[in-house]
C-alpha cells in the first residue's frame, strides 16, 4: 500500500473530505490556480508557469461539462487528477526538475501537490463559506447585540 492510498482510506472517513457540498464552478476554477500557485517555485523574476492560461482553459472547459453542483473534496482532487494528464502543457511542467537547486528559475511543479494544493484550497473555501452561513443564521435568530 502506498501513502497516497493509504492516506485516502483516513481521508474517505473524514466527513469533512467526503461529503458533497454545493460549489460553484467559479470556485472550482479559482481553487485550481490557487493550487499551481502554491506548488510552483517562486524566485526572483517570476512567471507564470509555460502555457498556464492554456492548462486553465483547459480545466475551465472540463469543470463547465461537469453537471454536479455537489462535489466533496476527494471529487474534486480525482476530477482534476483523471482531467489534468490529458493536458501535455500541464504534464510538461513537472520534465524540468533541479533537485536541491536554489531557486532561481523554475524547478518543476509537482502534479500531486496541485491536486493537493488546489483540494485544500476549496476545503478552506467552505470553511468560510460554513462560518459565514452560521454566523448570519445566528445573526438572522436574534443573537446579536
Amino acid at each position: 500500500m502506498n501513502i497516497r492510498t493509504f492516506e485516502r482510506g483516513i481521508l474517505e472517513s473524514d466527513p469533512e473530505w467526503a461529503t458533497q457540498k454545493p460549489v460553484h464552478p467559479g470556485t472550482l476554477m479559482q481553487c485550481f490556480v490557487q493550487g499551481v500557485m502554491a506548488a510552483d517555485t517562486w524566485y526572483p523574476g517570476y512567471t507564470l508557469p509555460p502555457n498556464f492560461e492554456n492548462v486553465v482553459n483547459y480545466v475551465a472547459f472540463h469543470i463547465n461539462r461537469q453537471n454536479a453542483v455537489m462535489l466533496s473534496l476527494l471529487e474534486f482532487e480525482d476530477f482534476l487528477r483523471d482531467i489534468c494528464p490529458e493536458n501535455p502543457f500541464f504534464v510538461a511542467w513537472s520534465g524540468y526538475k533541479v533537485p536541491f537547486a536554489k531557486p532561481t528559475s523554475r524547478q518543476c511543479i509537482s502534479h500531486d501537490e496541485v491536486y493537493r494544493s488546489a483540494t485544500v484550497a476549496l476545503r478552506n473555501d467552505n470553511r468560510l463559506n460554513e462560518a459565514f452561513d452560521a454566523a448570519f443564521k445566528a445573526f438572522s435568530a436574534g443573537a446579536h447585540d
